[in-house]
């Protein structure tokens, strides 16, 4: 098993290496021009959607217990070249940025999708009265124009 994993790095190395493209401290920030980056840098996007897709079909009790190790690799064929590329401060920006006003806000909106049609219940201290659900319906109106909709 660890000579196949052996295998899938030196497979992916020279694809990392080639995306890595500018050297070190080279004046670079992701301003979302596609100049700034080379086709390669999609490798990492479509390794983790054919894992999704194809492991749990093809080795289901592999995907099951290790679907968490194949994650952290395709995040690390990422951040590592992006870390040659740009400055580490701009990684953690970029990871941030994602994380916090990408991230989280799509699975709270998930989250409220699929308590709204799949009949999740939430149970709470909230009284259903005309003002409370008023209240709420303002402020599921505020979030939703401010982070969008699907």
């Amino acid at each position: 098993m660890r000579f196949r994993i052996f295998q899938l790095f030196m497979l992916l190395s020279p694809a990392v290496i080639m995306a890595s493209g500018g050297g070190f401290g080279s004046e670079f920030h992701l301003d979302g021009s596609i100049d700034n980056l080379n086709i390669f840098w999609v490798i990492p996007f479509v390794g983790i959607l054919l894992s999704i897709a194809v492991f749990p079909l093809a080795v289901p009790s592999f995907w099951h217990r290790h679907f968490g190790k194949v994650s952290f690799f395709w995040a690390a064929v990422l951040i590592i070249p992006l870390l040659f590329k740009t400055s580490l401060s701009v990684v953690i920006y970029e990871l941030l940025h994602v994380g916090l006003l990408e991230y989280a806000p799509f699975i709270i909106l998930l989250l409220a999708l699929f308590t709204i049609s799949g009949g999740v219940r939430l149970t709470g201290n909230l009284v259903g009265t005309p003002i409370v659900n008023t209240l709420l319906i303002f402020i599921g109106t505020i979030l939703a124009s401010w982070m969008g909709t699907t």
